[in-house]
């Protein structure tokens, strides 16, 4: 009829992958009680197969380099076949990367990690900040360059002697306090399967006077089988207990070298008995391996799969591994609204806000058991935009506009954390040249005019202002 329209459609997918056809319906009312406005209500289901990167991504996602030309990769990895770790539950072993001969890229079990190769890794670092010009903390301050260096190869030599185990815990990298959330073990991952969606909308767009546009739509959406990001798949082996078990290792060795007249008179120099200074160095060695939010792992947990991509042919790589899963049911709703004002001919307001009811999901939400499952849509429950245009006659123009967007966290990969809230003010300045270059015109925008630095995504650098020049030519 003329006030209202009806649509119904079918689309129909076939996925030479999946080797399956699947239909996708499609129905929308759209009721126009006058010619400037509308009202709609629309329901879709559909199907939508993950993408190319969520199957078959291949790419490192975060090298760290050792010396010797070791490294240890977490590879993005596609998640076709999906993965398994049948191997782990029953050995319980995870592979060492830290770059110590002998241990690096061997499997070792993560009740046990070796404290001698923990010691040698330590002792490597604490080492070059001794032979070097960096400040050492007390009672080492004021050491001489010569006691430095004796001090480095005291250290080194007491490798060999140490013996025992710490207990290495389990744990996936996060923006917590420590650095990582503890879980029981890895999670399979099946291969992915297709996402369903289903989705309602109402919306209204209407006209009002001739120069003032207002549009608002609310959905709700649920998705079955959704796809989540890329995130750390592989747990990582950290070891919180290293001082607390090292220091009783390394007390017999520290009074071993004490029988020698010369070590024995430096430690009295420095007031430290071989307890102490047993202690003092555990500790030292220890902070790098537990830095607050940011610790070092020692080991990866690996799939089932001898997986090429986890592997190195010289054996001078390590891998760890990030991937796709499906969840099972997401389920959210929204609102968009947007207004645009056309005071007169020049000069012109508009305005858009954008609401989401969950940004973040727990497990409970995801219907998991592991409390460590979790899925961010990467974006904020609120976000709005207000600005102004204004445009002369003579062909001068200029526009200024501010944007607000909420704090939310954020899970891809290796970026992990909550992104701050940021309210950011740009501007920009034209002139048309058209009466002197038929065509021509010259922009200068300016982005975050208040030089607020912020990030607008975990592990992206911080944005200062942005100003940018462009002159555009139009063929008419």
């Amino acid at each position: 009829s003329p006030k209202v329209d009806l649509t119904l459609a079918i689309r129909g997918d076939y996925d030479n992958i999946y080797e399956k056809f699947q239909v996708s319906p499609r129905a929308a009312v759209v009721f126009k009680p006058s010619t400037t406005q509308s009202f709609r209500i629309t329901y879709n289901r559909a199907f939508s197969a993950p993408s190319v990167n969520s199957l078959f991504l291949d790419i490192p996602a975060r090298t760290t380099s050792f010396p010797g030309g070791l490294k240890f990769i977490l590879q993005g990895r596609g998640a076709r076949d999906g993965f398994s770790f049948d191997t782990f539950r029953s050995s319980n072993t995870a592979r060492f990367f830290l770059p110590v001969p002998g241990a690096f890229g061997q499997d070792i079990p993560i009740a046990t990690m070796p404290l001698q190769a923990l010691y040698g890794a330590g002792v490597a670092g604490f080492g070059a900040t001794l032979r070097s010009n960096d400040p050492l903390p007390p009672p080492f301050t004021n050491l001489p360059a010569a006691q430095r260096e004796a001090l480095a190869d005291l250290l080194d030599g007491f490798t060999p002697f140490i013996q025992g185990s710490t207990t290495g815990v389990l744990g996936i990298p996060d923006g917590s306090d420590t650095g990582y959330t503890v879980v029981g073990g890895p999670v399979d991952i099946s291969p992915l399967k297709q996402t369903t969606t289903q989705t309602i909308e109402v919306g209204f767009k209407g006209l009002f006077g001739d120069n003032f546009l207002f549009t608002i739509d609310g959905y709700y959406t649920k998705k079955k089988d959704f796809v989540g990001p890329l995130l750390v798949t592989s747990p990582l082996v950290y070891v919180p207990d290293l001082a607390a078990d090292l220091a009783p290792a390394l007390t017999p060795v520290i009074q071993g070298a004490a029988l020698d007249p010369q070590v024995a008179g430096f430690l009295a120099s420095l007031g430290l008995d071989a307890a102490t200074a047993a202690q003092l160095i555990s500790g030292l060695l220890s902070v790098g391996f537990n830095a607050p939010g940011n610790p070092t792992p020692v080991a990866a947990v690996q799939p089932d799969s001898n997986n090429p991509a986890l592997e190195s042919n010289d054996g001078t790589a390590v891998g760890g591994f990030l991937s796709y899963r499906n969840f099972g049911n997401v389920d959210f709703f929204g609102v968009d609204a947007a207004f645009e004002y056309q005071a007169s001919k020049q000069f012109t307001i508009f305005g858009n806000f954008s609401f989401v009811s969950d940004d973040f999901f727990d497990n409970e939400e995801l219907d998991e058991d592991d409390e460590s499952t979790v899925l961010a849509l990467n974006a904020p429950k609120i976000k709005f935009k207000a600005g102004l245009r204004y445009a002369t006659s003579w062909g001068f123009s200029f526009s200024a506009s501010g944007r607000y967007i909420d704090a939310f966290e954020i899970r891809s990969g290796p970026y992990v954390g909550e992104l701050e809230s940021y309210f950011q003010l740009d501007a920009g300045i034209g002139y048309d040249l058209d009466k002197y270059a038929r065509g021509m015109k010259l922009d200068v925008g300016v982005s975050n005019l208040l030089d607020d630095d912020h990030r607008e995504f975990i592990g992206a650098p911080k944005l200062g202002r942005m100003v940018i020049a462009r002159a555009t030519y139009s063929v008419r």
